[in-house]
């Protein structure tokens, strides 16, 4: 690695500097912070910098912070007198430092910090490469939001006038307000993703895109949900955003969430409780901020009760619940439903449709 020594006594560089290169380090030296930092100005990847606590002119704090903040990655040893090891200790819990070398020297100490240090250096860049992937990922869907809002955005309407479904209606214009995780119950094809769509528009988020997810493959769930590294696993030919980052700053809804294999669901409780995510195969948490939706057709305490689904995400996703009555339990709005389908339809196929005879038809039955 190459290492930056920072002393303003030679009798304590001269032993450092012959001790790293016959560890087969690349020692540079400086006597005062401020030639530390004009040394480090010209070095191509500084790996490791151990300063002296007490420097003559700018002292070894400001010398590391000014050092830290042209290198990020830096891994930062303070040296220090016996007197000075608290106020190295809490350097390290403020995280001014990583780590500390009490003076009159240890090699072997010093030894252990540089091995220490190596795996550090290298996580830190690695992390930040992938920071800048996620950045500019961000930065894509940015540009192409317009195109992102026409694919998730539906076009379908509510309409009703039976009271269960005004109820359902108005808890949904409310959820819409806050951000809360919500849970849609409902029988197949009472109108659980449109609800959901109508949330969305109704919230803050509606600027951003709306992720719907609907099938549960076992084999690509976990990718699918929270994307993968390049070479994580077979196939995996590139890198691939999963759909929580897709969804930032947006809306996700979760379909028949019961589906949800259950080996699965410890990762997705820690994504909602952590609001970040970890792809397969990385080494960081990527902050996600999306709204949690979704949607069930079975009652999911009968699931717990059973051991089919997890208790505490069953209790993380209900927090506001909205039940979408059967069309037999709300048999005034057939009609109103029926004129609306046959209008829409007849423009899209050019068809001259009676509708008063259809509504005729509706209400006498």
């Amino acid at each position: 690695m190459k290492v930056l020594v920072v002393d303003d006594e030679p009798t304590v560089i001269e032993p450092i500097r012959s001790f790293l290169k016959s560890l087969a380090h690349d020692p540079k030296d400086a006597s005062s912070g401020e030639e530390a930092i004009e040394l480090a100005n010209t070095m191509e990847g500084l790996d490791v910098a151990i300063i002296d606590q007490h420097l003559t002119g700018q002292d070894g704090f400001a010398t590391a912070k000014e050092l830290k903040k042209r290198n990020p990655d830096l891994y930062l040893i303070m040296l220090t007198g016996y007197a000075s090891i608290e106020e190295a200790v809490e350097a390290i819990r403020d995280q001014r430092f990583d780590d500390y070398l009490q003076k009159p020297l240890d090699r072997q100490r010093l030894e252990i910090a540089l091995l220490r240090a190596k795996p550090l250096v290298k996580s830190r860049r690695e992390a930040k490469g992938l920071r800048e992937e996620v950045d500019a990922l961000h930065g894509m869907i940015d540009d192409y939001k317009d195109r992102l809002l026409k694919s998730y955005r539906g076009g379908r309407v509510f309409l009703g006038s039976a009271p269960a479904f005004l109820k359902a209606l108005n808890v949904a214009r409310k959820a819409a307000k806050t951000d809360s995780p919500i849970l849609i119950f409902g029988e197949s094809g009472t109108g659980k993703e449109p609800m959901a769509r109508f949330v969305h528009q109704e919230s803050e988020r509606r600027a951003g895109p709306f992720v719907a997810v609907s099938t549960w493959p076992r084999n690509l769930s976990e990718s699918t949900l929270f994307g993968h590294e390049k070479g994580s696993f077979t196939g995996a030919v590139s890198a691939h955003p999963g759909v929580f980052e897709l969804a930032h700053a947006g809306t996700i809804f979760f379909d028949d969430i019961p589906n949800i294999p259950l080996e699965l669901q410890p990762n997705l409780l820690r994504v909602f409780q952590e609001r970040s995510v970890r792809r397969i195969g990385g080494i960081i948490d990527i902050p996600v901020n999306v709204r949690i939706i979704c949607s069930t057709n079975k009652p999911l305490d009968s699931l717990v009760r059973d051991g089919n689904f997890r208790e505490d995400l069953f209790y993380r996703i209900n927090v506001v619940q909205i039940s979408l009555p059967p069309l037999r339990e709300r048999r005034e709005d057939i009609a109103r439903l029926a004129v609306y389908f046959l209008k829409e339809f007849s423009r899209k196929y050019n068809l001259t449709v009676h509708i008063n005879r259809c509504i005729s038809i509706c209400t006498s039955r």
